[in-house]
């Protein structure tokens, strides 16, 4: 028989399943993007000694390839087959879908057994090159999923085998048939689950307009204390008398703290306070917003949300469905009491109480109009965990295994065209009577639009009555207060109507409103150099005049040497240069002895020389002598 797989390797050593770790197998293989269906991998598999594995018995051999491109690690499944002629040897065909990636590969090797057992047999790695005539070729895609086709077939066949475990438990059900009807709806459920999942993974949905799904889980899986680098979530523990508002939380726990509450596992994070009537708390600020942005990348650009705001707002029309969860316990000397609740706008939400002296879930879902409430408008959902407050012996106490947000984002094609719109959509403002608006009631980020002067001049807090556009952006503030920036722009009808405005909104006072002016409409010349040294240096071989006279009209600083023809003095001088017109004007120079003089300039030439100007000590000796000769006359 015919090998047609012309680059074939086996590999040596064998895979072992071992109770020990398998270390990373390089092999010699290097695959090139211009090879196709001639690369393939004979894998020999150990079984240890005085152990049985019928290869019969291998309903799956996985394959998971990993690769590392623009620092970002991407993954494919595959699978792979049993070689009929040697009942112990794994045969893997290399797949084109990596043929856009150059760089080191690794690739796992897997067992899934007909009787459930499952087997995580090898690690290898190898190398792909990019040939030279494929160099033009597309990168492998950002991230790869696996075709619809395979994903519908794979779904149906689950869908099969659930019928098949209705057909099976049946028979074996002797009971009731309330206990047989009850099995039905379970199975019926589980097959129903499996459609929908069928339906929510067609690409093709979306495109027809159907909803696609997701379902996504935040944790503080990998947090490190301090950074938002690796994780965008943050826990804080503090304590008080009255619930602390999520700004009021300062004391973000450790990194050990955020592995202990990171996964249901018995680490258990605890934290305490023995201070009479203080409630131990700790307060977990879930960035949903980042969280989104992290996993899909793109999708809020898609949505045409480029500010913050905008993408809070898109994260609250596509999230369908939020909840969070505690698993813990809480403990003080009154009661067992462990307590949650999450901010709804601008104070805490209902509070969840459950009991009980063992690690327990407390948790909350919230659907449609709560998830603008518990979506805060800087894309955080914050949520408070509290002990019962201490009696100054037995302490407050929390004892946390984990914590974790749950959201499902639910949209369609039409929920991106909408928003897009809506991100550029403004709001008409509408006054028919005087008094009939205001703008100071305008602080939700958003666009807004006045279309006559007459509607202008009956709304409230305007800087000018003239029909307006009015863009305004969310801003930090003091506290719990909103902090708000107006822009107003006129409509154009000449340069001289065409004007902007700004204001602020800080800490609950409206600053005033002031203008931004264009560039024709301030003076540009300089009267410095950007860093603040003087505008014109002129050097031993210039002249003060010429340099002058090339600078033009306007006010200006200079300089000039003592060796300068035109100087003033001998020494180093400062120059203070005022130009009525391009040809006149008035020099005015201080040498480094703090000598005065001035020049006057007319008909582009000087006049007349430096008139040196007294110090104040020739002042005083001058009005010395005077009275001294005044005194001689008497």
């Amino acid at each position: 028989m015919v090998n047609k797989y012309l680059k074939q390797e086996t590999v040596t050593p064998s895979a072992e399943i071992t109770l020990g770790a398998h270390k990373q197998q390089k092999l010699e293989s290097v695959i090139y993007s211009y090879d196709k269906d001639i690369s393939k991998l004979i894998i020999p598999v150990t079984v240890p000694k005085c152990k049985e594995l019928d290869f019969e018995n291998v309903e799956t051999v996985k394959i998971l390839l990993t690769v590392v491109q623009d620092r970002k690690e991407k993954k494919i499944e595959d699978t792979a087959t049993i070689e009929k002629i040697h009942r112990r040897h794994i045969s893997y065909i290399i797949t084109d879908r990596l043929n856009g990636y150059q760089g080191n590969v690794k690739m796992n090797v897997y067992l899934d057994l007909k009787n459930g057992q499952q087997i995580d047999l090898a690690e290898y790695g190898f190398t792909m090159v990019r040939s030279a005539i494929d160099q033009n070729m597309p990168e492998i895609e950002d991230f790869y999923f696996k075709s619809l086709d395979d994903v519908i077939t794979e779904l149906k066949q689950k869908t099969e085998a659930a019928w098949q475990e209705v057909a099976g438990d049946l028979s074996e059900i002797n009971g009731s048939i309330d206990a047989a009807n009850e099995k039905i709806n379970q199975l019926e459920n589980k097959a129903d689950e499996i459609s929908d999942q069928i339906a929510n993974n067609d690409f093709r949905n979306f495109i027809m307009g159907k909803e696609i799904i997701i379902d996504e889980k935040a944790t503080m899986i990998g947090k490190v204390s301090g950074s938002l680098v690796e994780n965008p979530h943050r826990m804080f523990s503090n304590m008080g008398k009255a619930i602390l508002n999520p700004n009021q939380f300062n004391y973000e726990i450790g990194s050990t703290s955020y592995a202990d509450s990171a996964e249901l596992d018995n680490k258990i994070y605890t934290t305490q306070t023995s201070v009479a009537e203080q409630m131990r708390q700790v307060g977990v600020h879930f960035n949903i917003v980042e969280d989104i942005e992290r996993k899909y990348q793109g999708i809020f650009e898609t949505f045409g949300a480029i500010t913050q705001q905008q993408k809070v707002a898109v994260a609250k029309s596509v999230i369908s469905l939020i909840s969070y969860g505690v698993y813990a316990m809480a403990s003080s000397s009154t009661s067992n009491e462990l307590s949650t609740a999450p901010r709804a706008k601008d104070a805490w939400g209902g509070v969840m109480i459950t009991k009980g002296d063992k690690i327990h879930l407390n948790s909350r879902k919230f659907t449609g109009g709560q998830i603008d409430v518990v979506i805060q408008d800087d894309g955080f959902m914050y949520v408070v965990i509290f002990a019962p407050p201490s009696d100054g012996t037995a302490p407050s106490m929390i004892n946390i295994d984990q914590v974790y947000l749950e959201y499902q984002i639910k949209f369609k094609m039409s929920d991106v065209y909408v928003s897009k719109n809506n991100q550029f959509t403004p709001i008409l403002i509408v006054a028919p009577n005087a008094g009939a608006d205001d703008l100071d009631k305008y602080t939700k980020a958003g666009y807004y639009l006045c279309r006559t002067s007459a509607y202008a001049t009956n709304v409230l807090n305007t800087p000018i009555n003239i029909a307006f556009r009015l863009e305004v952006q969310e801003l930090v503030s003091s506290g719990e207060l909103p902090g708000v920036n107006q822009l107003l722009t006129t409509y154009h009808t000449n340069n001289t109507s065409f004007r902007r405005f700004t204001r602020n909104l800080y800490n609950g006072v409206w600053s005033v409103w002031r203008e931004i002016p264009f560039v024709d409409q301030v003076q540009i010349s300089k009267v410095t150099q950007d860093n603040g040294d003087a505008l014109i240096k002129v050097s031993d071989t210039e002249t003060i005049l010429d340099r002058v006279l090339a600078s033009g009209a306007g006010y200006k600083t200079g300089e000039a040497t003592g060796k300068t023809a035109d100087a003033p003095s001998t020494s180093n001088t400062r120059l203070k240069i005022t130009m009525v017109n391009a040809t006149a004007g008035v020099v005015d120079a201080t040498d480094t002895g703090g000598v005065n003089y001035t020049r006057v300039i007319s008909g582009s030439a000087w006049r007349d020389e430096w008139k040196r100007q007294p110090t104040a000590k020739e002042f005083s000796d001058l009005a010395a002598k005077v009275a001294a000769l005044e005194s001689k006359v008497k």
